[in-house]
């Protein structure tokens, strides 16, 4: 893994902000007495371990940041990882892309177990959309010009638990937020305002960020 120092800046800030209780919240797979799992959203706080994979995380982030601000010249430095000293790849790639709720799975195991439950289940997909301005757009063929900038999931049972007085209220919306009150929503458009921000100072490249929300499934899942 390469960056230079402001790569390296942002990816520390993306890690420390996700490992905040009030920034990204786990969607914690908790076994059932009658066997079977069920999720729960929970701050990453109260999963230990996880926890203390963040912490290592950021701490190596910080220091290459670190080593990449103190560097004269290229080649920046190189990070190298314990892949057993941080979060598997679901829950990295997560909390790494700024993602308001990751799925927080600590084996290969785990994440099987994961799978196989979301895959019986419906989901709740959030996709993030920056479609490029018109100028930028016309650099691609026709009806190819990239649209969608990432997309995420939920049970679908645990995002209408956590709507309240919202449940069942919205299908999606621009940077306001379309849920009616959930909670869910809400933290899904503080994320599109990020990406609005962000986009704002490109020089006009990109048009306005927007957020869609579909229910998809039951269908097979892989984590």
């Amino acid at each position: 893994m390469h960056g230079d120092a402001a790569d390296a800046d942002a990816a520390t800030a993306d890690a420390g902000a996700a490992s905040s209780s009030g920034a990204a919240r786990a969607v914690e797979f908790q076994t059932q007495p009658g066997g079977g799992l069920a999720c729960r959203l929970a701050p990453l706080a109260e999963l230990p371990a996880l926890w203390r994979q963040c912490e290592q995380l950021g701490a190596l982030l910080a220091a290459l940041a670190a080593a990449a601000a103190s560097a004269p010249s290229p080649p920046p430095p190189t990070l190298a990882l314990d892949l057993h000293a941080v979060p598997l790849m679901p829950t990295l790639n997560g909390l790494l892309l700024g993602y308001p709720f990751v799925y927080a799975v600590a084996s290969a195991e785990g994440a099987q177990a994961a799978a196989l439950h979301l895959s019986s289940h419906r989901l709740a997909l959030y996709r993030i959309r920056l479609p490029p301005a018109a100028a930028t757009a016309a650099r691609f063929p026709s009806g190819e010009a990239p649209e969608e900038l990432c997309a995420f999931s939920m049970p679908g049972y645990l995002r209408e638990g956590a709507e309240g007085e919202g449940r069942g209220g919205g299908g999606g919306g621009s940077g306001g937020g379309g849920g009616g009150g959930s909670s869910v929503d809400a933290a899904v458009a503080r994320l599109v305002a990020r990406v609005a921000a962000a986009a704002a100072g490109s020089g006009g490249l990109w048009g306005s960020a927007a957020y869609s929300l579909e229910h998809v499934g039951p269908q097979p899942v892989a984590l």
